[in-house]
């Protein structure tokens, strides 16, 4: 295989579409349906180091979309009607058959006036689709065209009915008035045709669906081609850098609850992207179990004052992101991640110790403050080991509450039975 990092844009297009998995195309993760949903996908190129194909590729690509929300439901749709293009098979087969049903109501017409016209109207068809396989229109066509038209008029005199409106939407013909009277015929003139425009109305319908799909796929399918250009020519690797989307341009102690854990989740999934996936430390299939992952654990130290503002978190309001938050890291081995902080007092270096005294004071029905002067007395406590013991104790005491509610309840409920 030659080497693919050097190919021109168009050798290298053939050899990836000649490569390429045909049920999971990497062209189709450049519609912007699936960057805006999705993201950017970091498995586009099918090639290893070496120039040799990576079947590996294929397999994460499929595992990618099972970890989105839809589970890649937009992508095989979309694979459905811009690859495989489904809905316009589906909409010229519905033409097809229209356009049967038009031919067969227009002959039971012309067969109640005069059934010798019968073979004029198959005659002008074939002529109409000679007409349109001729790009260069010569005299010989022109001609054609001539016959068509006399046809069409011989049988409206017969049946005051302008048929050229079927044709000329069939073939893509622009015909003159074949008409030469405004003559409405007789009732059953007037029924006939009221049929005939209600299918003519359909079958345009149908028509316009159609032309519009294949816009659409003609349209979708080169503005692809031009990302997939543009992917080529600036990285054709597989890393994907995310930037998070601004929110809340507010100082951050005037920020909600609810306001504080979006934005911690939004970090995390930056976090995730641009430390463990572009560092090959996990795969992008992943992505949303290490969010997932990192989120709970910033919730959970930032409600217990682990995490601070200014101390740890870098919030940025002008734009409304977590610019970054210190001390977090990954441990490979463990799998989890971990606040790297360090703390002066003993007491929160011994979590065991320090939860008996927590424990201890709520017994003996001691306040956070009474916890604070007595750890004081022997440790030496900042402000932000004095905000961690104190949430640590409210949690604590909620929920021993919260159990002893409980116990009551079904105490009383035992007695009633």
């Amino acid at each position: 295989m030659s080497d693919t990092h050097t190919l021109p844009f168009v050798d290298y297009e053939k050899k990836y579409k000649e490569y390429d998995s045909t049920e999971l195309p990497g062209i189709l993760f450049l519609h912007y349906s699936i960057i805006e949903t999705y993201g950017n996908c970091p498995y586009l190129n099918i090639f290893n180091d070496d120039n040799e194909l990576d079947t590996s590729i294929f397999e994460k690509r499929k595992k990618w979309l099972l970890n989105q929300k839809d589970k890649g439901d937009l992508y095989y749709k979309l694979y459905q009607n811009i690859i495989l293009k489904k809905k316009l098979i589906e909409i010229t087969s519905e033409l097809v058959s229209m356009e049967v049903t038009i031919n067969e109501y227009i002959i039971s017409i012309i067969t109640t006036y005069d059934i010798q016209l019968i073979s004029m109207w198959e005659n002008t068809k074939t002529l109409c689709e000679e007409y349109t396989k001729k790009k260069i229109k010569n005299k010989l066509t022109k001609e054609k065209l001539k016959n068509i038209i006399y046809n069409l008029r011989s049988i409206y005199i017969k049946t005051h009915i302008n048929f050229y409106k079927f044709l000329s939407l069939r073939y893509n013909i622009i015909f003159e008035s074949v008409s030469e009277s405004h003559n409405e015929g007789d009732s059953t003139t007037r029924f006939l045709l009221s049929d005939y425009e209600e299918y003519l109305d359909k079958y345009m319908e149908l028509k316009n669906e159609e032309n519009k799909n294949k816009r659409i796929i003609e349209n979708t399918l080169k503005n692809m081609n031009d990302r997939f250009n543009k992917w080529y020519t600036e990285k054709n690797i597989n890393i994907v850098e995310e930037k998070q989307i601004g929110r809340y341009f507010q100082i951050w102690n005037n920020l909600s609850q609810t306001c504080i854990e979006e934005r911690l989740r939004s970090y995390s999934s930056y976090y995730v992207t641009n430390n463990l996936i572009n560092n090959n430390i996990i795969e992008a299939y992943d992505k949303n179990k290490y969010v997932d992952k990192l989120y709970i654990f910033l919730i959970q130290k930032y409600n217990t004052a682990y995490l601070e503002y200014k101390t740890d978190i870098e919030w940025d309001s002008k734009n409304g992101i977590i610019k970054n938050i210190n001390n977090i890291s990954y441990d490979i081995e463990n799998d989890t991640f971990i606040l790297d902080k360090k703390f002066e007092s003993e007491i929160l270096q011994n979590e065991d110790e320090l939860n008996t005294l927590i424990l201890n004071h709520i017994y003996e029905n001691k306040t956070d403050k009474d916890l604070l002067q007595s750890i004081k007395s022997k440790h030496k406590l900042s402000k932000c080991e004095k905000n961690i013991i104190s949430k640590k104790y409210k949690n604590m005491l909620a929920i021993l509450n919260d159990a002893a509610k409980k116990s009551i309840l079904k105490k009383n409920k035992n007695k009633k039975n």
